[in-house]
């Protein structure tokens, strides 16, 4: 679902403007945004087997560890709202281990990438 920002009739209000509905632990609509994608990583990376470590501002957006059968091995994380936008922002791939996002629209991307759509789905069977 695509959203457009508009203003309201009453002087100078903005009108909130939501994702589609998924009713998932909590939320209730999806992400629309980046900020909307780390609030949904938050209830999901237990599930994906990721423990976040810390979360910044600066580039990577977050650093984890995983587990890999050895040991638990440190996992450079950036949020975008869609896969496409580390490109825009010029991102170096090289300090990023996983892309977190709603849509992914990045089908050849060279690191992992995590569409919370749909693993929130298969979380949700």
């Amino acid at each position: 679902m695509k959203t457009i920002r508009t203003k309201s009739t009453k002087k100078g209000r903005d009108v909130s403007i939501v994702g589609e509905p998924i009713n998932f632990r909590g939320i209730i609509y999806a992400p629309v945004n980046e900020q909307g994608v780390i609030f949904l990583f938050s209830k999901v990376h237990d599930d994906l087997g990721i423990k976040i470590e810390g979360i910044q501002q600066a580039y990577p957006d977050a650093r984890g560890r995983r587990f890999n059968g050895r040991g638990w091995v440190e996992e450079r994380i950036e949020f975008e709202y869609k896969a496409s936008d580390f490109q825009t922002h010029g991102h170096d791939i090289e300090k990023c281990d996983i892309i977190v996002c709603w849509i992914n629209d990045w089908q050849d991307c060279p690191i992992e990438v995590i569409e919370l759509k749909n693993i929130i789905k298969e979380i949700s069977k």
